[in-house]
């Protein structure tokens, strides 16, 4: 069973999860299916349109598309009951039709804009069974974890301007060795971190957000207000 990390890597569910689901919902049978291995079935070819390949390449570079079956799998594991069940039975028999690495901001706003023309969807990190199951158009996953750096830092405040695909441990990292802390962990990326809380996390001050039609800077007043939703 496994989720999303840095490229290439992935990061096993706790294995406590599985005694609290058996305990949550009854499920002792549960116990009889272990987890097993990703099933070696070919995936469905992808769906990206002999336009779309060349001008996704030309933006990000060659390394910048993956359609192998290997990344593929590795991004099709959604983080819902459904995802986690089938992910740990070994079926991999739904997944996105490629993963793209962009290497800095830029390349994510190329992105949003030109799958919009493209009419290709775009998740972060990995797509959950029901997404691609509803979605009759290609499907691709984004994969943050390039965009793992700290880009700016204001010495008289303390802020830092950092990069949403950093995790906790990297991020803290970068900040001890500039003399500071964040003060608090995360499990997931920062902008996996700041897009699932409830409220704006402490630290954060504020976000840029990438859209299809151009960047939004949003202070932690506006978003704590609830003027964009």
């Amino acid at each position: 069973m496994e989720r999303n990390g840095t490229r290439g890597e992935g990061h096993s569910v706790s294995e406590a999860f599985w005694p609290w689901l058996i305990k949550a919902f009854a499920m002792p049978a549960l116990l009889a299916t272990p987890t097993r291995a990703p099933n070696s079935v070919p995936l469905p070819a992808s769906r990206l349109s002999p336009d779309a390949r060349p001008k996704l390449t030309l933006l990000l570079g060659a390394s910048g598309l993956r359609e192998d079956d290997v990344e593929r799998s590795r991004c099709s594991d959604g983080h819902g009951l459904a995802d986690l069940l089938r992910r740990r039975l070994g079926d991999v028999s739904l997944a996105p039709d490629g993963v793209l690495y962009p290497r800095n901001a830029a390349d994510v706003q190329g992105l949003l804009k030109l799958c919009a023309e493209l009419d290709v969807a775009i998740c972060i990190g990995s797509a959950g069974t029901d997404v691609l199951r509803e979605l009759a158009r290609p499907v691709l996953a984004l994969d943050l974890s390039g965009l793992d750096h700290i880009l700016a830092q204001d010495h008289l405040s303390g802020l830092v301007e950092v990069e949403a695909g950093i995790g906790a441990a990297e991020l803290e990292r970068q900040l001890k060795a500039q003399g500071l802390t964040l003060g608090t962990t995360f499990e997931s990326s920062l902008g996996g971190w700041i897009a699932s809380a409830e409220t704006m996390p402490g630290p954060v001050q504020s976000v840029t957000v990438a859209t299809p039609r151009g960047t939004l800077h949003l202070d932690k007043g506006q978003l704590s207000n609830g003027e964009v939703k």
